[in-house]
């Protein structure tokens, strides 16, 4: 498996919370087979959520609680710098990470940049959404095979680069992926 692939599998486990053995990676090899998968792993239902509303909603709930910002000021456009405002605001932002219970944080910024999910409230839910939806969700809770996909198709897009694919494309040979 390429380094590609496997940053795909991995990125995979962390949206959903599930762990997905070497051996069985190695025979997922469309997009389709991926879905297969993870609906066998997960609780099937068909009450789909909006999965930024959710992550829109623990974003707010952390800010009050943990940096008490006042509820009415965290909107989705609203940008970080001016809701955590000061000196610290990098030790504020890695603390509203750790409340919020996410492995992979958005980086606050580069010197000269803010990364897009460090900006707006809006844009850090779209990439708790889309990375971890499972915890934005709930752990356990019944996943529709359109939700499965809809975060699979985000997945290809943002880890692997590539917008457009079929479900039954393969990943080396039709996606060119190592």
């Amino acid at each position: 498996m390429g380094l590609d692939i496997v940053e795909f599998v991995i990125s995979v486990e962390d949206a959903f919370g599930i762990a997905i053995p070497n051996q069985v990676a190695q025979n997922l090899v469309t997009p389709r087979a991926v879905a297969d998968y993870v609906q066998s792993r997960l609780a099937a239902g068909n009450d789909e959520v909006c999965h930024s509303q959710r992550a829109f909603y623990m974003l707010r709930a952390a800010a009050v609680q943990s940096l008490e910002v006042p509820r009415g000021r965290v909107t989705p456009n609203s940008k970080w710098r001016a809701l955590l405002p000061g000196g610290a605001f990098s030790k504020k932002w890695k603390r509203l990470g750790k409340v919020v219970g996410v492995s992979d944080w958005p980086a606050s910024s580069i010197p000269g940049y803010t990364p897009p999910p460090s900006r707006t409230v809006g844009a850090t839910a779209e990439y708790l959404a889309q990375r971890f939806p499972a915890l934005v969700k709930g752990h356990g809770s019944a996943w529709s095979r359109r939700e499965i996909e809809t975060v699979l198709a985000g997945l290809i897009q943002h880890v692997l680069g590539i917008a457009s694919f079929g479900w039954d494309d393969r990943f080396v040979e039709d996606l060119r992926l190592d």
